[in-house]
């Protein structure tokens, strides 16, 4: 009791073998002591708990904010990547729309030029990008969901919202907006 608990010895082994000769107020004062130590150790016990589970939390959720900062950047380096894609065929589009009503092309041409249309770039290349493109969606909805989520738990709204900004290029609407201007192109030069 002495070593682990800190409790002073009051009585020795013997005064307690002997039937009569108790010290009735030391084997009180003695329990008593024992008894506080023990609560006092239960105590630094369940302190030591409490920090540990809220050393474990903040470890966690910064875990979970860098994953979501990961997600984040791909979020952002996917969608900057279809966004280019989507600018570039667009301006192709309207350079060879500009280029077809300057040079007056043969039916075989046109019908030719349309087959590639049709079957190069919406057969082949066009799918793989939509798909893309419903895939960043579900991607941004979950990375912005871990921002709310993380704010919600941190109390940090002012800063999730100046991120979940940064998130804004990719956002459903603004692909959308990019994939329309692409398509309109499209059409314009069909």
């Amino acid at each position: 009791a002495e070593e682990q608990f800190e409790v002073p010895r009051l009585l020795e082994p013997e005064d307690l073998a002997h039937k009569g000769q108790q010290d009735e107020r030391s084997i009180i004062t003695y329990a008593a002591k024992l008894r506080q130590a023990f609560g006092e150790k239960e105590r630094e016990l369940r302190r030591r708990a409490e920090e540990e589970a809220a050393a474990k939390a903040a470890l966690e959720q910064a875990q979970q904010r860098e994953e979501t900062q990961r997600l984040a950047d791909d979020l952002r380096a996917r969608a900057a990547a279809l966004d280019k894609w989507a600018r570039d065929k667009e301006s192709g589009f309207r350079a060879a729309e500009t280029k077809a009503k300057a040079a007056s092309m043969g039916e075989d041409e046109v019908a030719a030029k349309l087959a590639e249309l049709r079957n190069g770039f919406r057969g082949v290349e066009k799918p793989p990008k939509g798909a893309e493109k419903t895939q960043l969606a579900s991607l941004y909805e979950k990375v912005r969901g871990r921002m709310l989520a993380d704010a919600m738990v941190s109390g940090e709204t002012g800063a999730t919202a100046a991120a979940e900004a940064t998130l804004e290029p990719a956002s459903p609407e603004a692909m959308q907006k990019r994939w329309a201007a692409m398509e309109a192109a499209e059409c314009d030069y069909e």
